[in-house]
């Protein structure tokens, strides 16, 4: 075969001009965040103030926006080999500028910021001098390089400038030209979203004396206005800060303070740790590896928006009267949110419409009244360029790049704000907000308090207006108790929602696994004719029949959310039958931790139906797995005891647990719906088991302290009468 050969050429890659606007114009989603990264390269040069200028179109000459700052400024050999370089690594060779004896991270390091000025006008001249040297004017015209055919013809011009300077002895100006947007004519909202976003270019919670921002309004006789923290920031009724390091370990402190009422609590706890991507077996914890999203710092300010909150904050800080004033503040004001900060400037949010960035109003959907929306946050989290660099801000600079790294962020933020929505709804209790059993909340209903109040009041023959007050304070009762119900029955008919699919689920797998099952059991009687030659697919069949229990199992599980009338319940279960279904099911989740679960064998029948027994073992297991799984305990162990009371009829049913145990003064709380230290979970598990139980007469209890250290859950059930 004869061995042919093509001579091998090499083509160069080349760059179209176009790549100016894709990386200004286009890339820059919008005017603010253009105008940001302006004020981020003054940042950068070591400005200590920078003015942003909006210049109107008439005595004042052509319309142009100017952004003014005092920093280094740059000398002929900058402006050739660094910013007219794009692209350039020079932010990523030298991450720290110096001035004197001081030292200030910058934040850029894509060299791409001094394009957004493409995003805001095709024009662009710049006047710029370093300490003891020239002042250069530069001249940039992005509509001509725009409509540029090659690379080469793209240029800047600059030239000496020996006029007048507006600062001391070094700075720069950039004015752009020929504008895309009409300033003159923006409507109020969006100055105020700029001003906004230019405030929270700094951390919210303290005073950076070495760098200051004004912005001058369009208009003739508008001043300058210095961006500054309002105090009422300095003053919320909770308050959670701290540290997560490197393995997940977070150190906390919580403050409330409200109304003459105070508490503080400090904790030391293991978050949860995501495997490692290669690791094909998920929420394996790791305690002893670093993450990948590295150590980081936060301080979560949060208020409530009752109106009788807001109008006491209102009378304390000048907002008297105008409750929604303050509303308004918290929901659109310039550290609404939680900002992301990366060596003290703001990473995220860059604009209004991505202050939820965290999708904290999306988790609160599942728990409306006891998880917080991003509305009554104004918090921060600090990261740094060296100990967290996989945490990177996308091209856009409107979210984070998904990878391993930012979604074990987001899950330790989740866990830290679930803390902090735990400490938050403990002292609403303590306040008077306690959330009571649901029959309770009924029986607010009728109050015979009232019929009292009336009688007495008829019988001492009151007056109209004394009538009146009575009914109007029982009208008031009323119209909390209304409210409570109402936010309760939001959980309910979620619970309803998810027992529609459950049904389903139930209906569609048992039709299923019947002809599955009659599938198995012929093929097993076929091969156990064939004989020897069978034994590898028998193995097979014996791991399908395996993998067909579990997911009978599994529709067990959801048997008590179904939507199915009462008297199709089974009314007999074996409780070790059921327990040892669900250690089955959790069978890779016990090895995986290291957790053992044991109980004595017998046969404890009790009229319930398996199913629901099986959902009551399933949320005390699971539980006692997850916290067991993220202990530092070496003696992780789940105990299950039985203790039948024949006298009674009844059998007395106990879990523990070696974990770390439930928190003080969480001990009745987390039986109401909704209340979970879980990141994202629904908080119904423990609500779910504790009514099933009462359905049966029983009633479910945390021990303090438990057997094993840990947590202790106790229930009873009816036992099996036996016919005699």
């Amino acid at each position: 075969m004869t061995k042919v050969t093509s001579s091998v050429s090499q083509i160069p890659f080349r760059v179209h001009p176009r790549v100016f606007s894709a990386l200004g114009a286009d890339l820059v989603t919008s005017d603010v965040i253009a105008l940001i990264e302006l004020v981020k390269n003054a940042y950068d040069a070591f400005a200590t103030i920078v003015d942003v200028r909006f210049v109107g179109g008439d005595a004042q000459g052509p319309a142009h926006i100017e952004v003014q700052d005092d920093g280094e400024g740059m000398d002929r050999n900058l402006i050739e080999n660094v910013w007219s370089v794009v692209a350039t690594p020079y932010r990523r060779q030298h991450p720290v500028v110096k001035k004197g004896n001081r030292g200030r991270r910058v934040t850029g390091e894509k060299g791409l910021g001094r394009l957004s000025t493409a995003r805001l006008g095709t024009k662009l001249e710049m006047f710029t001098q370093r300490r003891g040297k020239p002042c250069w004017k530069v001249d940039v015209d992005w509509g001509n390089i725009d409509s540029s055919a090659e690379l080469a013809s793209c240029v800047l011009s600059v030239s000496e400038y020996k006029g007048e300077v507006p600062w001391k002895s070094s700075g720069t100006v950039v004015r752009i030209f020929e504008l895309r947007s009409d300033w003159q004519r923006k409507p109020e909202e969006e100055m105020e979203e700029l001003r906004n976003q230019l405030a929270r270019f700094l951390p919210p919670f303290e005073d950076k004396g070495d760098f200051q921002i004004q912005v001058t309004s369009p208009g003739q006789d508008a001043q300058p206005i210095r961006i500054e923290r309002l105090k009422l920031v300095d003053n919320p009724p909770y308050r959670i800060a701290g540290t997560v390091d490197e393995r997940g370990t977070l150190r906390f402190e919580y403050r409330y303070s409200f109304d003459g009422k105070k508490r503080s609590a400090k904790a030391e706890r293991q978050l949860t740790v995501l495997p490692p991507p290669e690791e094909e077996t998920a929420g394996k914890p790791s305690a002893e590896a670093a993450t990948s999203c590295g150590p980081f710092k936060f301080e979560f300010r949060v208020w409530d928006l009752d109106k009788d909150v807001l109008l006491k904050l209102s009378e304390r800080f000048g907002y008297a009267g105008k409750a929604q004033d303050l509303r308004t503040f918290f929901a659109k004001g310039p550290y609404a949110g939680v900002s992301l900060y990366r060596d003290g400037v703001i990473v995220l949010p860059k604009t209004d419409a991505a202050s939820d960035w965290l999708k904290l109003n999306l988790r609160r959907v599942s728990r409306v009244g006891t998880r917080l929306s991003s509305n009554q946050f104004i918090g921060y989290i600090e990261i740094s360029s060296v100990d967290n660099s996989a945490l990177r801000d996308t091209s856009d600079r409107e979210r984070l790049v998904d990878n391993h790294a930012s979604r074990q962020f987001e899950l330790f933020v989740y866990e830290i704000v679930g803390e902090l929505e735990d400490q938050r709804t403990r002292d609403k209790e303590e306040a008077g907000h306690k959330e009571p059993p649901f029959a309770d909340l009924l029986s607010e209903l009728k109050d015979e308090t009232f019929a009292k109040t009336i009688t007495d009041l008829a019988e001492r023959d009151a007056s109209w207006d004394e009538v009146k007050q009575a009914t109007r304070e029982h009208e008031r009762t009323l119209e909390k108790t209304i409210s409570k119900i109402e936010t309760r029955l939001v959980y309910y008919s979620r619970l309803a929602s998810l027992g529609t699919l459950a049904g389903l689920l139930q209906h569609e797998v048992g039709n299923h696994t019947v002809a599955i099952d009659e599938f198995l059991q012929r093929a097993e009687k076929f091969l156990q004719q064939v004989g020897r030659t069978a034994q590898p697919l028998m193995k097979r069949l014996e791991t399908a029949g395996n993998s067909l229990r579990s997911l009978q199992r599994l529709s067990d599980v959801f048997s008590p959310l179904a939507s199915q009338s009462s008297t199709t319940r089974r009314r007999r279960c074996t409780l070790e039958d059921s327990l040892r279904s669900v250690r089955d099911m959790y069978e890779k989740e016990l090895l995986k931790s290291g957790i053992s679960l044991e109980f004595t064998e017998g046969h404890t029948a009790v009229a319930v139906d398996p199913g629901e027994v099986i959902a009551i073992f399933t949320n005390l297991i699971n539980n006692a797995i997850y916290w067991l799984a993220r202990s530092g305990s070496k003696n992780r162990k789940i105990l299950v005891e039985f203790r039948k009371d024949t006298g009674a009829g009844r059998v007395q049913v106990r879990v523990h647990d070696s974990g770390p145990g439930v928190e003080p003064g969480f001990e009745e709380r987390i039986f109401y719906p909704g209340v979970t230290r879980k990141p994202n979970g629904l908080g119904m598990g423990l609500t779910v088991s504790s009514e099933l139980v009462a359905q049966y007469g029983g009633r479910m209890a945390l021990a303090q302290p438990g057997a094993l250290d840990g947590a202790s859950f106790g229930f009873d059930l009816p036992l099996v009468r036996e016919k005699s």
